[in-house]
């Protein structure tokens, strides 16, 4: 039988459409940002990282209590709300506040990036919820190490190109980087847990560049060690 927490998770998701979330937020004053990721059933992971030396220093993840729940994934419900979201376009104008990188994760992929303090009162309220939820799980292991893929297109791929970027076939890397470098590509932007011998092969295939083209899209992507 589900445990009393499990259910209450249920009811409070029982309007939730089935959309999960992942936000990346970028503190403008300190260099640790933040990870959340928000699944259709309640779980959430969170992970805090270190976004120049590429380090995981801490993780949280399990199900919050159905009040911070309803905080967290209630407004994903409302179509208006995800409409918001949508709209998020980067500020023309220089503004200092912390970066906030947002994916909507259900019927369809919805992403969005925005400086938090200029974003509509509701999406600011939101995040903050997702924040508190998050402080309120409980400490988890870290792995090895984690790897994260970006997918680079358009007039970036382009650019990179022009300017001498090498994109390695990932048929080239070792099979036990090359396995989970297209895991990660099926999921840009999530933090894939990789064991100690596959984050030594993904270290040294770091020489052969940090560009890889998977079934024909190229992807940037970085390997974070933990301490």
């Amino acid at each position: 039988m589900p445990s009393p927490r499990i259910l209450l998770a249920a009811a409070a998701l029982a309007s939730a459409a089935d959309w999960g979330a992942r936000v990346t937020l970028a503190p403008f004053d300190i260099p640790v940002s933040r990870l959340i990721e928000l699944e259709p059933d309640g779980r959430m992971q969170c992970i805090w990282f270190q976004r120049y030396s590429n380090t995981v220093t801490r993780q949280r993840s399990g199900i919050p209590a159905a009040a911070l729940l309803t905080g967290a994934a209630g407004p994903l419900a409302n179509p208006d709300f995800r409409k918001s979201i949508e709209a998020i376009r980067p500020s023309q104008a220089p503004i200092e506040g912390d970066i906030l990188a947002v994916t909507l994760l259900g019927t369809r992929r919805i992403s969005a990036v925005g400086v938090l303090n200029a974003l509509p009162a509701p999406v600011q309220a939101w995040i903050s919820g997702l924040g508190s939820a998050c402080d309120s799980l409980p400490a988890a292991p870290l792995a090895k190490g984690y790897l994260r893929t970006e997918p680079v297109t358009g007039e970036r791929r382009a650019r990179i190109a022009s300017r001498g970027g090498k994109f390695v076939d990932v048929r080239k890397i070792p099979p036990a980087g090359s396995v989970v470098l297209t895991e990660a590509s099926r999921d840009p932007g999530r933090f894939v847990p990789v064991d100690a011998a596959t984050a030594k092969v993904l270290g040294d295939a770091r020489s052969t560049g940090e560009y890889v083209i998977v079934n024909g899209a190229v992807h940037q992507w970085t390997l974070f060690a933990t301490q």
